[in-house]
């Protein structure tokens, strides 16, 4: 997520906030399309079971979408906020990650 960060900053200062998280977003489903795609061949991890477009897991898209977007939110505001409540964030993604894998594998998979 760390390249994402840093390009959706990049962005930010040149362009503003909604053509940054346009910027995360996009870059971010790119960077985990790929993903998707080429773990299978390592053999890090294959979906079975699921519904798969181009040799992906459709279920797994929108939830990585959503960690991209508020990882960025996270840090983006971590100068702003107190302490306690980045730290509430980032414990919150992780689990908010899993409740829409897991969503969206009951609908999607």
């Amino acid at each position: 997520l760390l390249p994402l960060m840093m390009i959706g900053r990049m962005v930010e200062s040149a362009r503003g906030v909604a053509a940054a998280f346009t910027a995360v977003g996009v870059s971010g489903l790119a960077l985990f399309i790929a993903a998707e795609w080429l773990a299978p061949t390592i053999p890090l991890w294959e979906p079975v079971g699921a519904s798969m477009v181009l040799g992906v897991a459709v279920y797994v898209l929108l939830p990585e979408l959503g960690l991209c977007l508020a990882t960025y939110e996270l840090v983006r505001g971590a100068r702003r906020r107190p302490l306690p409540a980045t730290v509430g964030g980032i414990i919150a993604i992780p689990f908010m990650y899993l409740g829409m894998l897991a969503t969206s594998y009951q609908f999607l998979g």
